[in-house]
């Protein structure tokens, strides 16, 4: 209630905030400072599992445009960050086109909780007005549609979604080495937007408009007797906000050359009226000029030592720009950063050679910060012993402070500082750089950025999670094909005495065994048996007495805390398998750039998925388990249902899609499924009549008996037919893919549908038991097919395709008998047209196929469709 009463507070005040002129008190500012403080660094880890974490963007959406005070701000941006950082659900996208939702209900019965269904309305305001979280949040999405899927969320227009975060005046260009990575409807939107990059000023431009613009002559250092009417025109001439962006590239232009060391009296007049300039800018355009600036130090296509100095003074001596904000600039997805160097070498500069930065960065290993910062006692001392060497400067002022000037407007009000520092503001910037770095390919710069400050790691909220969401995403990437680098994320991202995992991933992160995934299947077993356990709530002991309570913890959830470790497991034993293949891709295959090229890719890589030895392990071990699978005390069938669940927690090419093929082998190579079943005679009053006064036996005088006990056993339950000693391939197989399905998506959904018409166009299935097998397979997700008219259309009539191509090949099927698979199969079709019916338009799409069945079934098809 408590929580509820904050978020509460905070919704009104962003409300006030929309009005655009809203003055809070003291109080009310010190109070929402400490409040953001309090949220980013110490309630994130409760916001990832809160029922409402996906709409607290509401909480924010005009405090991030209006906010003018700077300090509170950049507590602002920065929780901003992390908040969409921590999205994980389609929920997050739905949040965005819900503009009516009013902030979390005050009310004691959960029941109330639960909200009408959402009417999806693009909202007419964009959601940030700041490149950074705008960019920020389009990676997330991307990362969200590829693991999660919009299939369950029927009505969502993903294109709106991505069309609300930003203006239309802040053109989004992606580069192609960051669309590799994305979903197709991603790159689709962003390829028909064909927004083009904005060409960088040119230096001639600058040096003309520190020449000839009013009261620039102001901005040179060695100027004298500059008259306050020169000042006070430059002032007025960057009022407009068109010219803003123009700002630091003149003051770059103006202080080129000149000593930062000692700074002299024309340097603290030009920081003081540089200041008076930037304090009309709206703090959340500092990431887009700190973009241009670095555009522009970039233009010449080289990066000099003046260059790096003069950035460098302009973060930690002048304090002009941000250094999380040029982080961002640098790795803001734009550029393609594989084949530029300069870019490169300036980002390597900005994390890892800055002096400025890294003086900050050793003071903190120093220091020795620590993860678990609540249960440090020193925690505090740390901080200020940190702000006492490298204080915090929010309106440009640093120089100014340090030299003891006066400042002209006075500054605004000091708010405290309890959490935050230029190292927390960094991390969440530094998480989405991450990904850029990977896309870059330079395996030394992204291994020296892990190992270096790797450190700052330590403060993340989720750092397991965001592990596997790395993982997920990138497990494909070369960069995290070498086993360097892997063991460097690894590291960097771990706390290996909160985690359980293998002896065999703890020798390979330690570095103290081989850099090579553990052979054989007794790994596989162990791993499996763990899953299962979890699954089955036969859950360990804790690791140790020294974790914190379960509500503290990363995953308190421990089935999911189970299969993210699990994940991170395999994933690095994947990467660390495609070693070889990657090297020899890279040296052969171009780097991809076109839609084409990215599909070829990906058809590329679900070959190799297909191949991979753990995989085809794990499925052999499902099928059949080993003894110490059996003798876990749990049920027969939690060993298929706990693959089923990873199967979909890994991306799905390296399990669910290969798992899901294994259709094709079960339908044809199993005997049981080849046999015919035993006929069944229509009832006729002639025909009974004639049996009745007849002894003679049936036309097909011949016991199926055999038949009918093998087709039972192949569709009765899977614990059924373990107790009774029934057990059989095919039904074990259709038990772990309903498992599959029923924790996958609408891609698995694809690859079955894909894999049932691959098997229609082989031609080779002869028995009815085929055909009742396929519509088994479909039957429990065809509900949620529904909403998906193209793909239930595909697979009942890929279905009825199968019956045509079969019922030929049936001998005694004719106008007065039919088979026990048949009928059952026509029950099918009734019972799915009288639930699962999309609508008349989706049936008349299906009618067609019906005509190439013999005369009976298809007047029987044909009823149902009409009915």
């Amino acid at each position: 209630l408590m929580m509820k009463e904050v978020l509460e507070k905070l919704r009104r005040c962003d409300k006030v905030m929309a009005t655009g002129n809203a003055r809070f008190s003291a109080a009310t500012l010190r109070w929402l400072h400490t409040v953001y403080q309090l949220m980013n660094c110490r309630l994130l880890r409760f916001f990832k599992y809160y029922a409402h974490a996906s709409h607290l963007v509401h909480h924010l959406r005009h405090s991030l445009v209006h906010v003018s005070h700077r300090q509170l701000y950049g507590s602002l941006e920065c929780f901003a960050l992390c908040l969409v950082n921590l999205q994980h659900d389609v929920e997050f996208l739905q949040a965005l086109l819900d503009p009516a939702y009013h902030g979390v209900p005050l009310t004691p019965h959960p029941s109330a909780l639960l909200r009408p269904q959402i009417r999806y309305t693009k909202p007419k305001d964009a959601w940030f007005e700041c490149a950074m979280l705008a960019r920020n949040a389009v990676s997330v999405i991307a990362r969200i549609v590829h693991m999660r899927g919009l299939g369950d969320a029927p009505g969502l227009s993903l294109e709106d979604c991505l069309d609300s975060l930003a203006p239309e005046r802040m053109p989004m260009v992606w580069a192609p080495a960051v669309l590799r990575y994305w979903p197709p409807r991603i790159r689709a939107y962003y390829a028909s937007k064909r927004a083009s990059r904005v060409a960088p000023v040119a230096a001639a431009a600058v040096r003309q408009l520190l020449g000839s613009a009013p009261g620039h002559a102001a901005l040179r250092p060695a100027a004298s007797d500059v008259s306050s009417e020169t000042e006070s025109a430059l002032i007025a001439f960057y009022a407009e906000r068109p010219r803003q962006p123009l700002f630091l590239l003149a003051v770059w232009e103006a202080l080129r050359g000149h000593s930062m060391e000692a700074p002299d009296a024309g340097l603290l007049r030009v920081a003081a009226l540089v200041r008076r300039v930037l304090l009309q800018f709206p703090p959340s355009q500092m990431s887009s000029h700190a973009t241009t600036l670095v555009d522009f130090v970039l233009g010449a296509g080289t990066v000099d030592a003046e260059s790096c100095a003069l950035l460098d003074a302009f973060m930690f001596r002048l304090h002009l720009v941000r250094h999380e904000h040029v982080v961002f600039a640098l790795t803001r997805g734009e550029h393609d950063l594989r084949g530029d160097a300069a870019r490169l070498a300036l980002a390597r500069y900005v994390l890892l050679e800055s002096p400025g930065f890294t003086e900050r960065l050793s003071e903190w290993h120093r220091l020795d910060f620590q993860g678990r910062y609540w249960a440090d006692y020193k925690q505090w001392e740390k901080q200020s012993a940190y702000l006492a060497r490298f204080p915090e400067f929010f309106e440009y002022d640093g120089l100014l402070r340090n030299a003891e000037a006066p400042l002209d407007p006075p500054p605004a009000m000091n708010l405290p500082i309890y959490y935050e520092n230029g190292m927390v503001r960094l991390l969440p910037v530094l998480e989405f750089a991450l990904g850029r770095l990977i896309e870059a390919e330079d395996r030394v710069l992204l291994r020296d950025v892990l190992d270096r400050m790797g450190i700052l790691y330590r403060l993340h909220q989720v750092p397991l999670t965001t592990l596997m969401n790395t993982l997920f995403v990138y497990f494909d990437a070369p960069p995290l094909h070498d086993a360097a680098v892997i063991r460097s994320l690894n590291l960097s991202l771990l706390d290996m005495t909160q985690q359980d995992f293998s002896p065999e991933f703890r020798a390979f992160v330690k570095s103290q065994g081989p850099s090579g995934p553990p052979q054989g299947s007794e790994y596989i077993a162990r791993m499996m048996a763990r899953i299962s356990r979890a699954v089955a709530r036969h859950l360990p002991d804790p690791l140790s007495d020294a974790l914190p309570e379960i509500h503290y913890r990363e995953i308190p959830n421990p089935i999911l805390l189970a299969l993210t470790e699990c994940v991170v497991e395999l994933l690095t034993w994947w990467c660390l398998h495609s070693a070889a293949a990657s090297a020899a891709r890279l040296a052969t295959t171009p780097r991809p750039a076109s839609e084409q090229a990215f599909r070829a890719e990906e058809k590329s890589r679900a070959t190799r998925a297909s191949e991979w030895p753990m995989a085809q392990t794990w499925f052999a071990l499902a099928m059949d388990p080993p003894p110490e699978l059996r003798d876990l005390q749990v049920p027969g069938a939690t060993h298929i249902h706990s693959t089923g669940v990873l199967a979909n927690v890994m991306p799905d090419e390296l399990m669910a899609f290969p798992f899901v093929h294994r259709l094709r082998e079960i339908v044809l190579e199993e005997p049981v499924l080849q046999t015919v079943s035993g006929p069944k005679r229509y009832f006729s009053f002639v025909a009974f009549a004639r049996e009745a006064s007849s002894a003679s036996s049936d036309r097909f005088a011949r016991n199926a008996a055999g038949t009918r006990f093998a087709a039972t056993a192949v569709f009765n339950s899977f614990e059924q037919n373990r107790v009774h000693g029934n057990a059989n391939r095919p039904n074990t197989y259709l038990t772990l893919l309903h498992s599959i399905l029923h924790y996958g998506g609408v891609a698995t959904f694809a690859a079955l549908a894909d894999t049932i018409r691959g098997l229609v166009a082989s031609g080779a299935l002869c028995s009815d038991i085929q055909l009742l097998y396929l519509c088994a397979t479909v039957g429990p997700v065809l509900y949620r097919l529904v909403e998906h008219e193209a793909l239930y259309v595909q697979v009942l009539a890929d279905l009825i395709a199968v019956m045509a191509q079969v019922c030929p090949k049936i001998p005694h099927l004719d106008a007065d008998y039919s088979t026990d698979a048949v009928e059952q199969v026509m029950d099918f079709f009734c019972f799915v047209k009288d639930q699962f019916d999309p609508g008349r338009p989706a049936w008349r799409r299906i009618a067609p196929h019906i005509a190439a069945l013999p005369a009976s079934l298809r007047y029987q098809l044909q009823c149902i469709v009409d009915q």
